[in-house]
């Protein structure tokens, strides 16, 4: 979890300083954006890329109830889970923040486990949100790199997790081995292509598909992405090419 942000909404410093604590110490976590209330909260929505929020009910000038409604009607943040820490124990409360779209609601006091707990069920499913995968690649190219050799490659489906991919087998291909690539894809027009290399990956799984072209053994290897080896260009281009199949391919294919 240490490559995840997460942002902290809570007006008390004291209270605020405990939750950054927690979610540091016990989810190893390194990026935690801190926001004294709902309005700072939001610049900081602008500004970075957020994983999960935590957030106070009561705050002032933006109110947590505020902030999810804010967050719920963004495209950009509609889908980051959302967890509310309130005092608040009556049915009417929880029932309105699950109608705005609340992830988890959390009852103060609550205890470290309690907010660990949370925060690793929102972001088991956040992930199993983000792992569908989007078929039909337009026409692209790829190449895979190790060392001095390239394999070429054509991607069966994509997400924001990671590729799978269909190339010939070679002996130099390793379970849990991390790979570089190269991934050049036409955009609509055809004039032009995203272009994406290097984009980093670790083989998480290999298939074998038979005899290929050549009686060579064809296989295919499950890749996820290694983000923190992806700089912010090439990640920029991925979340861009993504971004256009979710509009262009409404059907998608399940992680598992």
């Amino acid at each position: 979890m240490k490559d995840c942000s997460i942002l902290v909404a809570e007006d008390s410093a004291e209270i605020r300083q405990l939750v950054c604590e927690i979610i540091k110490k016990r989810l190893g976590m390194n990026t935690v954006h801190e926001a004294s209330d709902g309005t700072e909260a939001l610049s900081i929505l602008k500004k970075h890329k957020v994983d999960i929020i935590v957030a106070d009910w009561n705050m002032p000038n933006l109110t947590g109830d505020e902030l999810l409604y804010e967050v719920r009607n963004n495209k950009k943040w509609e889908s980051i889970p959302f967890i509310m820490m309130t005092a608040y124990k009556e049915r009417s409360f929880i029932v309105n923040a699950v109608q705005l779209g609340v992830t988890h609601y959390i009852v103060k006091p609550f205890t470290a486990k309690d907010l660990e707990e949370k925060v690793r069920k929102s972001l088991n499913n956040s992930v199993k949100r983000q792992a569908q995968r989007y078929a039909v690649l337009p026409k692209h190219f790829l190449t895979i790199k190790i060392g001095k050799k390239s394999f070429p490659g054509k991607v069966d489906n994509i997400s924001h997790a990671g590729m799978l991919i269909h190339l010939d087998y070679d002996d130099e291909f390793r379970l849990f081995g991390t790979y570089e690539f190269s991934l050049a894809v036409e955009k609509p027009d055809n004039q032009d292509l995203w272009v994406m290399s290097p984009l980093y990956g670790k083989a998480v799984r290999f298939e074998s598909k038979g005899m290929g072209q050549g009686h060579s053994l064809s296989c295919l290897m499950a890749i996820q992405f290694e983000y923190s080896l992806i700089d912010k260009i090439q990640h920029d281009n991925l979340s861009d090419l993504l971004e256009w199949l979710d509009t262009q391919c409404p059907k998608i294919i399940p992680e598992n």
